[in-house]
Formats: C-alpha cells, structure tokens, sequence
C-alpha cells in the first residue's frame, strides 16, 4: 500500500502544481516559496519543530511557540504551516525569533530533505479535531 501511496503522489504532484498556480492568480503568496514545499530550506538544525496547517492553528499554537522559544531559545523552533494565511500570522506573531517555512509535501525526498535540512528533536502537530457546536 505505501509504494501505491507514494506512485499516487508522485501522479498528482503536476495536479498540484497546477493548483498552487490557479490559487496564485488572486493569491499570489501561493506562486512564491513552492520549494520549501518540496523540502528545500535551509539547513538550521532546531530542537522542536511545529506544525500548524492554517490560521486557527497557528494562533492555537502561539502560547505553546512562545513557551517553546523561552525553553529552547530564539531560532530554535521551526513552524510550518500550509496556507499563505498562516504563514502570514506566523511571521507577524514571531517574527524571527522562529524558522518558517510550508511544510514539505508528503514524498518520501521532500519530507527526507525537510528533516535533514532542520534536524527536529521533537515534533509537535497542531490539528483541529471536529467541530465546535455552540
């Protein structure tokens, strides 16, 4: 099932490109930095590496980011994000006082590259689970 998976991948990747370029027309943040999606960053080994897709993420993680700056240290926590949206509030909210980049997307090269490009200790995924009914 995973050499499916990753032959899968690999078919969609053109698709996916193709999509990334369609949304840049009214958004052009998503035409820029697509290499960081394919695990070209630079290398800058840090000790905890989070994840959050989006906005309501990013500002769900900024308590826990700033704790794990304090812990660890300016530069030292690595964020990605997915969307041009929460990279935007990542870097208004910390600045550099964090890495930055779109998480890489799942290929076994870019995630590979990714991990050692920045070398995590520890790995922390902020996700959303179901709906809040109020």
């Amino acid at each position: 099932m995973r050499v499916l998976y990753i032959v899968l991948l690999h078919l969609i990747t053109p698709l996916v490109l193709l999509r990334l370029w369609w949304k840049g027309r009214l958004q052009p943040e998503y035409r820029q930095r697509i290499a960081e999606r394919f695990g070209h960053v630079p290398e800058a080994p840090v000790a905890v590496w989070v994840h959050a897709v989006s906005v309501g993420e990013s500002l769900a993680a900024l308590p826990l980011i700033e704790a794990l700056i304090r812990r660890h240290g300016e530069g030292n926590v690595w964020v990605t994000t997915t969307t041009p949206t929460g990279s935007a509030r990542v870097s208004a909210a910390l600045g550099s006082r964090v890495r930055h980049s779109y998480i890489p997307y799942d290929l076994p090269g870019a995630v590979a590259r990714f991990l050692d490009r920045a070398r995590p200790r520890q790995v922390v995924v902020m996700e959303k689970i179901g709906r809040a009914s109020w």
